[in-house]
């Protein structure tokens, strides 16, 4: 289906992961041409999430054009959610972790979001709304709010959410003399742990893709992976879903030059390693552990990740599992919100609406 506003912008919707395909470089086009969109955002990403997770979800991907040119893509997925009074239908972006970025890609965002909002609550079976991971300091710059009002929406802020992150805008010599005598003091201890065992070894993959050929995907460095984290993680179906998820898109994320494996090593033995995406300076660090026993090898993986991170001039590195070593070397957040609307005059939207207002701090 295609609706039409006043102005030259048209919106097609999507349904189905064939309906993707066909519009795949298209998808690719306008990810790259947004310059702080994630992975997390490419049409490969969300391929492999409806893949793994879209059981019970609806796709309700929307494409803005200009004419005939396509401008804008906002992804959004139909979820039903229950409720005392009955189920409320509820657009969400898709989500795989806390930190992860959702929204729209393309060149007029605004724009476009404030037409596939409109678009999208037309139906009746959808009365709410919410869009998570909102950064309106940062590259959102306000547009999600300001869409949603221009819609004439009731927006209400029912999440906030800080990340933790560590900006690596100044040296690596700067960023140690800030952490304190106690810490750069057990970091010399753990160096010294490690290095009786033999010489250490850091290593971090982050192939180019398909642009320059390289498009081999070691899949004995994700086997290493795979297996620190089942020795440290216990099984359970949730966790089992977000491997497979990350082994479906691990090829793509080959080829989009965004994929990067960090490995430390003593004697040619992998004691500690980290898996996470890259994009234009933002490091998103999905898993970061050590093999159990090596209680020293994950301090010492974080300083040779960072004091690389800085070799390579990358702009910040986010953590989705943020454990105190983690936080140790955080010196910044991005605070991101979930925005949302409720139908005023749906029962169910309303009781959700307050179960998600119960569920926020004081």
């Amino acid at each position: 289906p295609v609706s039409r506003e006043r102005s030259m912008l048209a919106v097609t919707e999507l349904s189905s992961i064939d309906d993707l395909a066909r519009i795949r470089m298209t998808w690719r086009r306008l990810w790259e041409q947004s310059l702080d969109a994630s992975f997390f955002q490419s049409w490969d990403w969300l391929r492999s999430y409806l893949r793994i997770f879209g059981e019970g979800q609806k796709l309700r991907a929307l494409v803005i054009s200009d004419g005939a040119t396509p401008v804008g893509i906002v992804p959004l997925l139909q979820q039903s959610v229950r409720t005392r009074l009955g189920v409320a239908g509820v657009l969400r972006y898709p989500a795989f972790a806390p930190g992860s970025t959702c929204g729209p890609i393309g060149v007029q965002t605004g724009q476009a979001l404030a037409r596939a909002i409109r678009h999208a609550l037309r139906g009746r079976d959808c009365k709410a709304m919410e869009l998570g991971r909102v950064d309106e300091s940062g590259v959102d710059g306000g547009r999600t709010r300001t869409a949603m009002t221009d819609c004439r929406l009731n927006v209400q802020e029912t999440e906030r959410l800080e990340q933790p992150v560590v900006l690596l805008d100044e040296s690596w010599d700067w960023c140690l003399a800030e952490r304190n005598v106690d810490f750069r003091a057990q970091l010399e201890s753990a160096e010294r742990d490690l290095s009786q065992y033999g010489p250490i070894s850091f290593f971090r993959w982050r192939p180019e893709g398909d642009l320059t050929g390289q498009t081999n995907r070691r899949w004995d460095l994700f086997e290493i992976f795979e297996q620190i984290r089942a020795a440290n993680d216990e099984p359970t179906k949730q966790r089992e879903a977000e491997m497979a998820l990350l082994k479906d898109v691990h090829p793509a994320a080959v080829d989009a030059g965004a994929v990067e494996i960090c490995l430390l090593s003593i004697a040619g033995r992998t004691i500690a390693c980290s898996y996470g995406y890259h994009r234009r300076g933002t490091v998103d660090q999905l898993y970061v552990a050590s093999v159990p026993q090596m209680d020293s090898a994950f301090p010492v993986l974080l300083a040779r990740m960072i004091r690389d991170s800085f070799t390579r001039q990358d702009r910040r590195m986010l953590f989705q599992r943020p454990t105190d070593h983690v936080l140790d070397w955080c010196n910044g957040t991005v605070s991101t919100v979930m925005l949302g609307h409720f139908d005023r005059l749906s029962p169910q939207a309303q009781l959700l609406r307050k179960q998600l207002t119960k569920q926020q701090p004081v």
